[in-house]
C-alpha cells in the first residue's frame, strides 16, 4: 500500500513527543534559570528525532517557562497503521492542503507566508513558537469585532501578558474586518474535514484529527 498524493517536496510526515508532564520546576541551564513542565526519558533526542525549543516569558518578570517539543520527520507516513489512516483520508488531505492555500493568500496582509514545509499528523498538534498570522485576526474579531482597526489594541488590565496583544499591520490600521479576506470560513472548511491546522512563521502543520477517516 503507498499513499498517493500531488507531489510535494515539502511534505513531511511528523511523530512529534512532548515529553512527560512534570510539576513546574526551576532549573538552571548555563546559569541561567528557567521553568520546565515536561521532561523526557533520554537527555538527548533519539536518532532521527530533534529537539524543538521555545520560550514563554514570566507575566512578573522572574524565569520564564522554557519548553521542548521532540519531533521526527520522515517523507512517507511512519508505519503501516498510520499509512493506512492516512491512505484512509487522502482526499480529505487533498482537499485541506488546497484550502490552506487558499487561506494563506487571506492572511497574507496579516504577515502569512508561503509555507517551507508542510508538516503533517495524527492526533493533537503542539505549537512550537513561529509568527501566527491566525492570532491578530482572531484577537481582534474577540476584542473589537468589525469596528476600525487601531494601531495597537487596548489591554488596559495586562489581559495579554508580557509581550503585550498582537501587532496590527500598519497598512490595515483604520480598516474593518469585513473589508478584508475572511479567512474564517476556509478555516470552518478544513475543520469541517476533521483535520486540525497550524500556522507557524513558515511551517504549515495538518492533523488528522478525531472523526476523520
Amino acid at each position: 500500500m503507498t499513499l498517493e498524493l500531488p507531489a510535494d517536496p515539502r511534505r513531511v510526515f511528523r511523530r512529534a513527543d512532548p515529553g512527560e508532564h512534570i510539576p513546574l520546576t526551576l532549573v538552571e541551564d548555563g546559569g541561567r534559570p528557567h521553568y520546565v513542565a515536561h521532561r523526557f526519558a533520554t537527555p538527548a533526542p533519539p536518532p532521527g528525532w530533534r529537539a524543538l525549543y521555545w520560550g514563554q516569558e514570566n507575566w512578573d518578570g522572574g524565569p520564564g517557562l522554557r519548553r521542548e517539543l521532540r519531533v521526527c520527520d520522515r517523507p512517507a507516513p511512519h508505519d503501516a497503521a498510520d499509512l493506512a489512516r492516512f491512505t484512509a483520508a487522502r482526499d480529505a488531505m487533498i482537499r485541506a492542503e488546497q484550502l490552506a492555500v487558499v487561506l494563506i493568500d487571506r492572511l497574507r496582509p496579516w504577515g502569512a507566508v508561503d509555507p517551507t514545509k508542510i508538516v503533517w499528523m495524527i492526533g493533537a498538534i503542539h505549537r512550537h513558537g513561529g509568527r501566527d498570522p491566525l492570532r491578530p485576526v482572531m484577537t481582534v474579531r474577540e476584542e473589537i469585532g468589525d469596528a476600525p482597526l487601531p494601531q495597537q489594541l487596548p489591554d488596559p488590565y495586562g489581559t495579554f501578558g508580557p509581550s503585550g496583544p498582537p501587532e496590527i499591520p500598519e497598512a490595515l490600521v483604520g480598516k474593518r474586518l469585513s473589508e478584508l479576506p475572511d479567512p474564517f470560513e476556509i478555516l470552518a472548511e478544513i475543520r469541517a474535514l476533521s483535520i486540525g491546522l497550524d500556522l507557524a512563521g513558515d511551517e504549515l502543520t495538518l492533523a488528522l484529527l478525531d472523526g476523520s477517516p
